[in-house]
């Protein structure tokens, strides 16, 4: 239960957003209102489910998005808030999470990111273990007949015997 809230960061300030993401909502039929002292975008009047609200509001080096919907105990009578992922009020959700990500599709084109620990990932190495090269390995007994062959798969790293084929641990084949 609650707002589902979605937080952003800008590198530089995302000038003409809020007036980009206030024309949308208000091309989606949404009507702009204070409640409890924050403006929103409220659709819906709630008669027969609760409405749906979103709140945009952009801050210094960052913006935040809000989206929720009122639950409807009775028609017009309110218990509280539910977030947009929970399974209460699901008929008037879609349209509510379709616009949630046009705004954060918006947000994207204007530079923001998700800011939230860990939202980047550390590049991953594919293939840290480098083989040897063949000039680089010593040559002894029968290695010699083979000497132009590397002792070591050069996709995986791991130790060849000197007449396969193909390597044991990840299959490619022995050049």
């Amino acid at each position: 239960m609650g707002r589902t809230v979605k937080d952003f960061q800008f590198m530089s300030e995302p000038y003409g957003l809020a007036e980009q993401v206030h024309a949308y909502l208000l091309s989606e039929g949404c009507k702009c209102k204070q409640k409890n002292g924050e403006t929103v975008y409220q659709k819906g009047s709630g008669l027969m489910m609760g409405p749906t609200f979103i709140k945009f509001t952009v801050m210094n080096g960052g913006a935040r998005l809000e989206g929720w919907q009122k639950m409807a105990i009775l028609p017009g009578v309110y218990a509280g808030e539910v977030d947009v992922g929970s399974f209460v009020g699901i008929a008037v959700k879609g349209p509510l999470k379709a616009r949630m990500n046009y705004i954060e599709n918006l947000i994207m084109q204007y530079g923001g990111r998700p800011a939230f620990p860990g939202m980047y990932q550390q590049p991953v190495m594919q293939n840290p273990y480098q083989p040897p090269q063949p000039s680089q390995m010593p040559l002894s007994g029968n290695a010699q007949a083979h000497s132009d062959r590397a002792a070591f798969c050069t996709d995986c790293g791991s130790a060849l015997t000197q007449d396969s084929k193909f390597c044991a641990v990840c299959g490619k084949k022995v050049e």
